[in-house]
């Protein structure tokens, strides 16, 4: 990515409730195997650190997920954008991320298309929807009420497909 704007917000970010979710591994299982193994990955949002684990286990070590701030970093042009944002700022994390122009796969809740702000970034916009909910809090019973999805743009090359629906 190139120079990156400034972001308003200073200082560490107001989590709600509906953004303290790791991603779990069969989630990253089902966006990885479309990448190769030493393929550059950025997770700019850094929740417990589990990310790193899991990206081990399924054999990717080329990772940059630091406990750092997700809005001044600047990453490298090869770099994936591959992540699991705080649901409560997506349309900022949209913006901030240049999803449009830049390689980005967001695991975010399926009901994100019903949003009138995501007219704005269809262009080279793709939606890989998965056969199952995840289960994001294994510590809880049952599956959370929503359906999360990978969001995905300029991932066409990698997803080997121009179709915009990917279901799993």
């Amino acid at each position: 990515m190139t120079e990156k704007k400034k972001w308003k917000y200073q200082g560490r970010l107001k989590l709600s409730v509906q953004d303290r979710y790791e991603t779990p591994i069969e989630a990253w299982a089902d966006i990885l195997k479309y990448f190769k193994k030493d393929d550059l990955i950025y997770d700019p949002f850094y929740f417990n650190g589990a990310t790193l684990t899991h990206l081990k286990k399924l054999g990717y070590n080329n990772v940059y997920h630091k406990k750092e701030d997700a809005f001044i970093h600047k990453i490298m042009k090869e770099a994936i954008v591959i992540t699991n944002p705080p649901w409560s700022i997506k349309a900022k994390v949209f913006d901030y991320y240049d999803v449009t122009n830049n390689k980005v796969a967001l695991l975010l809740p399926m009901d994100t298309m019903e949003r009138k702000y995501m007219k704005k970034y269809l262009k080279n916009f793709q939606l890989i929807i998965p056969n199952f909910r995840y289960d994001f809090d294994k510590s809880k019973k049952g599956h959370p009420a929503w359906k999360a999805c990978w969001f995905c743009w300029n991932l066409q090359k990698e997803l080997e497909t121009n179709e915009k629906l990917i279901w799993l």
